[in-house]
């Protein structure tokens, strides 16, 4: 998950955190720099740091952070970011560079949580808006899995936030940076892109950013797909051994001893059982979130504008619910987004899927909004309701 927001680095809380170092282990007077290598314990850090030694440009290395410190992180990530010029220099390559290979560093050490300054806009005086753009696009398009990403621009920096806010923020910015509804767009974006790469054409460091952009979108929704492909598969698979023909000697059984019913009675016990399995586990887990929700079937009714007649049949495995009844439970339970996909992948569903309406409720679960008037509302000024 990727989230962008103001504040000090300083007081962050992650598994990572990652700063701007230079590439040679020396500490700037007045940088984000100092203040982490204060925070952390300076003689540690630098210690640490002149282990390493040098760090080219573009590149990440890590050093721990000790029992003894102020900052909240088990990490510290040392990137060389570039100085600006001209924008004629690699600088877009180094500063993109420095955030793929942050998340690299990242994920080999086994973090879950990372947070990122705006690299390079204070004292290289990189320009604003490409640092924010670049930012955005490497880290909001990475395929993340377990791993939660986050921006942090200074407080004081007042030009790249409104511009942030402006460009990706708010729901806005989230329809119409993930919404699938353009899927066609980005397959015909990743099309264009990657004939002019192969062409030879000039290929400059925001089309390589559009082009990893579009196909992690892509990448993002054909990876639901296959998963409800793969389980359809495995019970496909499964039916076949009963529907594949008979041969003779199946056959010449089955005139004597009525085969031909057994069969059919096992293919249909067979089914039963397998759709048995899946009301159990939806019933099981619906079970368990409202378990741990506190609340009673009436009061989880009455709160999911649910009549209790259509709960009761999903609760005691009798039915296997809906997608819409699983959005409608999932959002009144509180449950995270990654709770409410799995939920509609044991029914065969995609969350979400094309639909703008299920990105508004995953936009609302992932900022713990749960005003269920505010996102009627936001799905009726989006003609989605």
């Amino acid at each position: 998950m990727f989230t962008c927001k103001s504040g000090d680095i300083v007081k962050a809380s992650a598994d990572a955190i990652v700063i701007p170092a230079n590439i040679e282990p020396k500490v700037s007077c007045t940088g984000v720099d100092l203040q982490i290598y204060c925070a952390a314990g300076y003689e540690d850090v630098m210690r640490d740091r002149m282990e390493i030694g040098r760090i080219d440009i573009g590149q990440a290395k890590v050093t721990p952070v000790h029992d003894h410190t102020n900052l909240q992180a088990n990490y510290i990530i040392h990137v060389v970011s570039p100085r600006y010029i001209d924008g004629k220099h690699g600088e877009p390559e180094y500063l993109q560079s420095c955030y793929i290979n942050a998340l690299k560093v990242a994920r080999e050490n086994g973090c879950k949580s990372v947070v990122f300054p705006l690299l390079s806009t204070g004292n290289f005086h990189f320009p604003l808006t490409e640092a924010v753009d670049i930012a955005y696009r490497v880290l909001a398009s990475t395929i993340n899995g377990d791993l939660n990403i986050t921006l942090l621009i200074y407080g004081k920096n007042e030009k790249a936030i409104n511009y942030f806010k402006e460009i990706y923020g708010g729901l806005d910015g989230y329809l119409k940076n993930n919404c699938c509804y353009d899927a066609e767009r980005d397959k015909a974006l990743l099309k264009d892109l990657e004939q002019r790469k192969t062409q030879g054409e000039p290929f400059g460091v925001e089309d390589e950013a559009y082009l990893n952009y579009a196909r992690n979108r892509l990448a993002r929704r054909k990876a639901d797909l296959d998963e409800i492909q793969r389980r359809k598969a495995e019970m496909d698979a499964a039916l076949s051994r009963f529907t594949q023909p008979y041969s003779e000697t199946e056959d010449r059984i089955t005139e004597t001893s009525g085969g031909s019913d057994n069969r059919r009675r096992t293919l249909n016990a067979y089914i039963n059982e397998k759709l048995d399995l899946k009301k159990k586990q939806c019933t099981d887990l619906l079970n368990k979130y409202i378990l741990e929700s506190g609340l009673s079937s009436k009061e989880l009714a009455y709160k999911a504008d649910m009549p209790e007649s259509t709960l009761s049949p999903l609760r005691n495995g009798h039915r296997v619910p809906q997608k819409d009844q699983i959005l409608n439970l999932m959002y009144t339970l509180h449950r995270s987004a990654t709770d409410t996909k799995e939920m509609c992948l044991l029914t065969g569903k995609v969350f979400p899927s094309d639909c703008p309406r299920d990105y508004i409720i995953e936009y609302f679960m992932m900022h713990g909004q749960w005003s269920r008037d505010d996102l009627n509302a936001k799905a009726i000024v989006y003609k989605m309701a």
